[in-house]
């Protein structure tokens, strides 16, 4: 056979090349004659781990920065400047609370600076079902236990992945004042009243369907931002107004709860109630919470009461047998 005596010129070229295996991880070659090899990566930070004697290492960097790379080997230095960047800015906007037990449906939408190669949501905290399309910046989130964690995970070209999560609070209407409400993108409401001990945040394209009232307390600022669309035949109402905690429950059907009937509704003064046991109490509410009246009854199954001189609008009734409580939305025409 024909042997070729090649020099070692043609062989090695005494460089050294790189080969990213992610964000953080790349892996070295030496092109150099030799037999030893002594890598020292600039990551002081990795302990042990900063220097290696094989000739194709492979090395994690412990954190975005500039690492200044260098192998000696043959007889000679070489030199290679590396940059782990830093993920992708990313953080989270939409709704903050639900309610279990109703309205359990909260909309998040990922806002990325710096290009994203993938996108995953994720729930760390509390339980419920996430629903979109894979590697969607929007999802829905239907809750069955709060509170609870979203988890954004958000990975650029590089691989780099940046991490960021929001909490969501359990907010039923009737409880107890939340600290902030916010509206998701979109939020359609029905008929409510959401009450907050410091604000209320409407997100872009917020709608108030037809033929809807809906009432928002806060004790410091709402804030409704824009394409917001109140549409025709509905009530909306926005008021600065301190938060009053342990306003009665509220019931959004109209309007027969658990053998306790309240008719007519809406009604033009009198209001009558039918109850399978007995009513001891019934307590007549503004929106926020504002007690007008309070009637007692000698436990009587069946009374009648008269709103005709209230004005028009959205009222609480709270009904008491003495032991249980139950509330109904009553509209005054």
């Amino acid at each position: 056979p024909n042997l070729i005596n090649a020099k070692v010129a043609t062989a090695y070229d005494n460089t050294m090349t790189v080969e990213p295996r992610s964000c953080s991880q790349y892996k070295f070659f030496a092109n150099v004659c030799s037999e030893t090899f002594s890598w020292n990566f600039g990551d002081t930070a990795s302990g042990t781990n900063n220097t290696s004697t094989s000739p194709v290492p492979l090395h994690t960097f412990s954190g975005p920065g500039t690492y200044n790379v260098s192998l000696t080997a043959g007889g000679i230095t070489l030199y290679k400047t590396i940059t782990i960047g830093e993920g992708a800015d990313a953080s989270i906007v939409g709704t903050t609370t639900a309610c279990v037990t109703n309205n359990n449906v909260t909309n998040h939408s990922a806002i990325v600076e710096g290009g994203a190669q993938s996108i995953t949501w994720s729930i760390t905290s509390g339980a419920g079902t996430v629903n979109g399309q894979p590697n969607s910046a929007d999802v829905s989130i239907a809750w069955s236990s709060l509170p609870g964690t979203v988890q954004l995970q958000v990975t650029n070209a590089s691989g780099c992945a940046t991490t960021t999560s929001v909490e969501v609070t359990s907010y039923c209407v009737g409880d107890e004042c939340a600290e902030n409400i916010v509206f998701g993108v979109p939020q359609t409401v029905t008929t409510e009243t959401y009450s907050a001990s410091n604000s209320i945040v409407t997100q872009n394209n917020y709608q108030v369907e037809a033929n809807s009232d809906i009432t928002l307390v806060a004790a410091s600022y709402i804030q409704i931002n824009s394409n917001s669309w109140i549409k025709e035949d509905s009530k909306f109402l926005a008021k600065i107004e301190d938060c009053e905690p342990g306003r009665p429950a509220l019931n959004n059907e109209e309007i027969t709860q658990n053998e306790l009937t309240l008719y007519p509704n809406p009604t033009d003064g009198l209001v009558h109630l039918v109850s399978s046991s007995y009513i001891t109490e019934v307590s007549v509410y503004d929106v926020s919470g504002k007690e007008i009246y309070t009637l007692k009854f000698d436990s009587q199954p069946n009374v009648e009461f008269d709103i005709s001189n209230l004005q028009r609008g959205l009222y609480l009734v709270k009904v008491s047998d003495g032991e249980n409580s139950k509330a109904f939305k009553v509209i005054k025409q």
